[in-house]
């Protein structure tokens, strides 16, 4: 079986793929927008303790998941903060400062 493949892994990829979405939601700065890319963010915080849950009930942990996890983790926090960024809400050396210690 490919390992690629697992439920856990698959929502771990599908929270990387909504950090570019959260990002283009936040620079459009319409409040419904931002809603959505509330609602989002909150989504893909509760996938990343499920997926963690359902890979070890699952009997799926393994180090491509490890791995998946956290760049996932790192790709979607990304989107997050360039939107922050872009649109004021955080400045410029608290995002190099939280995506060093994000890479570290």
């Amino acid at each position: 079986m490919n390992r690629l493949y697992t439920t856990p892994n698959l929502v771990s990829l599908g929270r990387a793929l909504l950090g570019p979405l959260v990002l283009v939601l936040l620079l459009s700065e319409s409040f419904y927008a931002l809603l959505l890319a509330l609602l989002i963010v909150s989504l893909a915080i509760a996938s990343d303790f499920f997926d963690g849950y359902l890979a070890r009930q699952s009997g799926t942990v393994d180090e491509l998941g490890r791995y998946m996890d956290g760049a996932c983790d790192a790709i979607f926090n990304l989107g997050v903060f360039l939107g922050f960024l872009a649109i004021g809400w955080l400045p410029a050396s608290w995002f190099l400062a939280i995506y060093f210690a994000e890479i570290v």
